[in-house]
């Protein structure tokens, strides 16, 4: 028993509070930014305090629920997120919204503009009416690097890139519903753009055609172009497994039309498909999208990073191509 007694009189009781506070925090914070930020406000003030700035760094609305709270939360008087908290805190804000009243016109309106320092902006929604769509013309303080928007955001008019939103963005996609939806020419105005993705959703488009004309007006600087296609049947068919060769989707995806062009599919059914190297395109579902401009895909696995991987590539293959054409003596065959 007096064993047992001095064992026990020996155990020290640690407690979290013992712990540096410098030391605590970083452990609230690592674990905060691992998906636990809601869970780890609640512990205490102090602690709502740690997490919060890592909590809105990335702010994702795609569903009713989480509409609703961010809502309530950017209508509240007595909230504790000012716009210099929101100016300095925020960069990333995806919304992908279905009706307009997930969360007011007035108050997104508001948000986005206090958010300062975003830099990545993905727009989503489908909402009608005049209101919603001169939306994206009243951000002028606004001016993220990477920007994802759909036709929908801008009135019918004014789908143009010539608005201040635009004059920062590096990497742009753009969400394609008909051939004459956007004023393509002022693409030529982005200097900073390098990096463009189209997600096309047209019946029979002319692919070829497409890459040519968007590329003749984008900016010198260009360096990427990610086409999404939203039919399977643009890389094979049931009989022959050959694709509609008539598209032009795989002279695109061989780099063919232009060494910048990449072909991207967003479903995973392609995946273990038998296809040329030269020819596989990006794949990339939903979620892994959402990821991506959330900004927390893997370091190098995101579809921009992939698709610089596909064109790295290809310029190897070039250089290996020549290399074969010339003999040790340095005579050259072909051109």
């Amino acid at each position: 028993m007096s064993g047992s007694t001095n064992v026990n009189s020996a155990v020290t009781i640690f407690r979290f509070s013992d712990l540096p506070e410098d030391i605590g925090r970083l452990i609230f914070e690592i674990v905060a930014d691992n998906g636990w930020g809601p869970a780890c406000a609640l512990v205490s003030k102090k602690v709502q305090a740690w997490v919060e700035p890592i909590v809105y760094r990335r702010i994702v609305v795609l569903d009713f629920k989480t509409a609703t709270l961010i809502a309530h939360t950017l209508g509240d008087p007595t909230s504790s997120k000012s716009e210099e908290f929101l100016a300095t805190h925020v960069k990333v804000v995806i919304l992908g919204l279905s009706s307009p009243q997930d969360i007011p016109h007035d108050i997104m309106t508001s948000f986005i503009q206090s958010c300062r320092g975003l830099k990545m902006l993905a727009l989503w929604y489908f909402l009608p009416g005049e209101e919603t769509q001169e939306f994206l013309t009243s951000l002028r303080q606004v001016a993220p690097s990477h920007l994802s928007v759909n036709r929908h955001v801008l009135p019918m008019r004014q789908r143009h890139f010539l608005h201040p939103i635009f004059q920062d963005v590096t990497h742009l996609e753009v969400i394609r519903e008909a051939e004459d939806d956007w004023s393509w020419d002022s693409l030529s105005q982005l200097n900073r753009l390098t990096h463009l993705s189209l997600d096309l959703h047209l019946d029979s488009p002319d692919v070829v055609k497409i890459v040519r004309d968007v590329i003749g007006d984008c900016p010198p600087c260009l360096r990427v172009l990610v086409i999404w296609c939203d039919t399977d049947s643009y890389f094979y068919d049931e009989e022959n497994d050959l694709g509609l060769d008539s598209l032009g989707v795989r002279a695109v995806a061989r780099g063919d039309i232009d060494p910048r062009a990449v072909v991207a599919w967003a479903d995973q059914s392609l995946k273990d498909m038998p296809r040329p190297q030269s020819e596989q395109p990006i794949i990339r579902n939903y979620n892994d999208v959402k990821n991506d401009w959330a900004g927390v895909s893997a370091p190098g696995e995101d579809f921009w990073a992939q698709a610089e991987e596909v064109i790295e590539g290809r310029l190897q293959r070039q250089t290996a191509g020549k290399m074969l054409l010339l003999l040790p003596g340095g005579t050259k065959f072909g051109t």
